[in-house]
């Protein structure tokens, strides 16, 4: 099991609130500010192994002041140190979960309707994003760089010409979008992280580039958006790209 280099990273922009007077169950609290990213049911502290200790006071000391190079923000503002050390105490219940994957069950039923399970494929290390075509074929980005071509009889074929992402921590090839006339243009949109030269430091920020895209190969690549500021760190660069009613 590979080692977790992140011990909270509850990406909530409810960190900057100023504390409540009014106390909040542990369980509440890592509903409200972190199951966001570690799961409802603490599935990212399950079997874990903490690099920056796993004691009351190291965990505890990561919640209170954070760690910013890790994308962990502090919430020495939004919890006071007896929500802290109840919200420690609730993470470290979780060390001892065990998840099991079901091999054998395929097919669960909601209130309204039943779903199966299949696999389409597992040549995508780390699937961001899909798009399905009007032929049935499908678009996949992988955070690693790679966009991918999956044709409706299980073929996989690489894109040529994407953008050079920066595939570290977080970062990598994200979103991928349709163009409304996309039957008429063929034009797509994909964000991803992008590596930047600031300073003499090495950099990174959330970019979108529109495309043409024709025989597995992308055209006409133009960068139509980059954020702003740089930072260098390699997390939360999370996008997903959505059409308004007026294109």
């Amino acid at each position: 099991m590979a080692i977790i280099s992140i011990i909270v990273a509850c990406a909530s922009t409810k960190h900057t609130t100023e504390i409540s007077n009014t106390h909040q169950s542990p369980n509440i609290n890592y509903t409200t500010y972190c199951a966001g990213c570690h799961g409802e049911k603490l599935e990212s502290f399950a079997n874990r192994k903490y690099k920056n200790g796993d004691s009351d006071k190291a965990i505890y000391n990561v919640i209170k002041n954070g760690l910013t190079n890790a994308g962990m923000p502090s919430y020495a503002a939004t919890f006071n140190d007896k929500e802290i050390k109840e919200l420690t105490t609730y993470i470290k219940g979780a060390t001892t979960i065990i998840l099991t994957k079901s091999e054998t069950k395929t097919i669960y039923n909601s209130e309204v309707v039943a779903l199966k399970v299949d696999t389409i494929t597992t040549q995508v290390n780390v699937p961001w994003a899909m798009e399905f075509l009007a032929d049935n074929s499908m678009l996949i980005t992988d955070r690693d760089g790679d966009f991918y071509h999956r044709y409706s009889d299980g073929k996989m074929v690489k894109i040529a010409n994407v953008p050079i992402v920066h595939a570290e921590g977080q970062g990598g090839l994200l979103d991928v979008a349709l163009h409304p006339d996309f039957e008429k243009n063929n034009i797509i949109y994909l964000s991803y992280s992008k590596s930047v030269k600031k300073d003499g430091k090495n950099m990174s920020t959330t970019a979108v580039v529109r495309a043409i895209l024709a025989n597995d190969a992308l055209s006409d690549v133009r960068e139509i958006f980059e954020a702003r500021p740089y930072f260098e760190t390699n997390h939360h660069y999370g996008s997903r790209l959505v059409f308004d009613n007026k294109g």
